[in-house]
């Protein structure tokens, strides 16, 4: 998902969450399927199960750190470059939501300050109604870009691939 041509969550980020919820996958597929892997090989070398279960356990455990820690670095640059999480949205380089949204206040706070000005007899009050109004139904609207943009980066940048990264450490441990 990108916001202003820039990605919300980094490419390696998202490399991560894929790999682990494939890696995830695969795993809690081969536990609940029973699948035999008493006779795997690589290479022509067999490999144990207990082999194969601890590899599979350290790559889930390396590919779930990876991920929180690509992830935490993206949150925070993500609040930083002033988007829906944080309360003061700053102007930096990229232009994201918290420009909109900064934009958008200040011409309403500017129309509404025109209309109670003494020199309103110069504007067309109707014009100026009906441009306050759509403003205010833009920034009203924005929350469904905040919700969609917090589903993406939380709910399914993190939380889908970590959970079913723990789960399947789980059913590994637990088999």
């Amino acid at each position: 998902m990108n916001f202003g041509g820039k990605p919300f969550l980094s490419r390696s980020a998202q490399a991560t969450g894929r790999s682990l919820l494939l890696l995830s996958l695969a795993t809690i597929l081969a536990v609940l399927l029973e699948v035999d892997t008493s006779k795997l090989s690589i290479f022509e070398v067999a490999i144990s199960e207990e082999q194969l279960g601890t590899a599979t356990l350290w790559s889930l455990f390396v590919l779930i750190v990876a991920l929180a820690v690509n992830w935490a670095g993206d949150f925070v640059s993500l609040g930083k470059w002033n988007s829906f999480l944080t309360e003061k949205r700053v102007e930096t380089i990229f232009d994201g939501g918290g420009k909109i949204k900064g934009r958008v206040e200040f011409v309403l706070d500017s129309l509404e300050y025109s209309a109670r000005n003494d020199k309103k007899d110069q504007l067309d009050n109707d014009k100026l109604d009906y441009v306050i109004r759509i403003f205010k139904e833009l920034e009203r609207d924005l929350w469904r870009y905040e919700i969609t943009a917090v589903c993406y980066v939380v709910i399914w940048g993190f939380i889908v691939p970590a959970a079913f990264g723990l789960y399947a450490m789980y059913s590994i441990v637990y088999a």
